[in-house]
């Protein structure tokens, strides 16, 4: 019943993960990050990474973000971090919508990382009711920063 058995498979084929790089430039975090996440999550990433923009030079923080949902969503399925948990196991799959959230509102990796750390009820709050003053900006990281930080205070007890 997991999603991950089709992304590249067990083929013994390497990925191209050099050839990635150059159609996505990103610094050499990034594609240590990339490089050194499990196998699933590479081929997931080569197949189906989409830039805010693509005329950008340097992709690094949009790529480390998306490695880093696929990381813990892997992790999530994986059921590794389940199992001890007394508390049935809420598996939210949100990558895709915090993926589309990105898109349409530009952060920093620290204002994602930041969301993505986030709990599960806190995520999806910040995605059904974050509002910026004006659309189409550059940059909302600070919007977005501060809206979690609401977000997180309210939600009684940060985990």
């Amino acid at each position: 019943g997991s999603s991950w058995g089709g992304a590249g498979g067990d083929t013994g084929e390497p990925l191209d993960l050099e050839g990635f790089r150059l159609r996505f430039p990103m610094d050499d975090r990034a594609f240590d990050f990339l490089s050194g996440s499990p196998r699933e999550v590479q081929a997931r990433v080569l197949e189906s990474f989409v830039p805010h923009r693509l005329d950008d030079s340097d992709f690094s923080a949009a790529i480390t973000g998306y490695v880093k949902s696929l990381r813990n969503q892997f992790q999530n399925e994986g059921g590794s971090a389940a199992r001890g948990s007394s508390a049935p196991a809420v598996n939210v799959n949100d990558s895709e919508d915090i993926a589309r959230f990105f898109e349409r509102y530009p952060c920093d990796a620290r204002a994602q990382d930041y969301l993505q750390s986030s709990q599960p009820e806190t995520r999806s709050q910040v995605l059904r009711e974050f509002r910026p003053r004006s659309e189409g900006e550059a940059d909302y990281s600070a919007a977005v920063t501060s809206f979690v930080k609401r977000c997180r205070g309210t939600g009684g007890g940060g985990g």
